[in-house]
């Protein structure tokens, strides 16, 4: 994941098969978070996992977002942006809180 987001973004463990993906600023809003999220779920399926005993599988993504807007606390964007996560978890697509 690392290798998709641009200089300042950040990725971290949320937990289990969760991360947080930070995007700082870019142009028209939500746009940035489109073209990086794509380029995460692009990579992912043009690369499959190799497992320990070789075999290849495909992950798929889902991801939950939500942009910032002043006024919104840490709590609240993170909680929001895990409910559209949910709303996403398993159709390999990204769901916009906003």
């Amino acid at each position: 994941m690392g290798r998709n987001v641009r200089a300042g973004d950040w990725v971290a463990r949320w937990g289990g098969d969760e991360f947080a993906v930070g995007v700082w600023e870019g142009g028209e809003e939500g746009a940035s978070v489109e073209r990086v999220l794509g380029r995460v779920a692009e990579d992912l399926r043009e690369n499959p996992a190799v497992l320990p005993n070789g075999e290849e599988t495909r992950l798929t993504f889902s991801g939950g977002a939500c942009w910032w807007k002043a006024g919104v606390g840490v709590r609240a964007l993170v909680s929001k942006a895990d409910e559209a996560l949910y709303q996403a978890k398993g159709g390999d697509t990204v769901v916009h809180a906003d």
